[in-house]
């Protein structure tokens, strides 16, 4: 990634969005909101993977493994369409724990 920071309009990047760890810690994130995968997401995933920021980035390596491997993903749109009361305690929880964001 140090060859493209020079190109970003940002230092560093970070995955906020929903996590397959997400829907075990949060209990308002239940496997309701669990998608299959589509051909075009498996396609997106396995360039994703071989992008440099994310080989050298261990969490990220691991929910597109896990992505992978359950063939589900979880998408900030369901929270959404269940109930925008959800998402937003869902960014609440989010935004509070820094340490989640990958």
């Amino acid at each position: 990634m140090g060859y493209y920071k020079a190109d970003l309009a940002v230092p560093e990047l970070r995955w906020l969005g929903i996590h397959g760890c997400d829907v075990q810690r949060y209990s308002g994130v239940c496997s309701r909101f669990l998608v299959p995968l589509t051909p075009t997401d498996r396609t997106k995933l396995l360039h994703l993977a071989e992008r440099p920021e994310v080989v050298d980035h261990p969490a990220w390596r691991f929910e597109i493994q896990s992505m992978m491997q359950s063939q589900l993903k979880a998408e900030i749109q369901c929270v959404c369409s269940a109930d925008y009361a959800e998402l937003l305690r869902y960014l609440d929880w989010k935004l509070a724990k820094p340490d989640l964001w990958l």
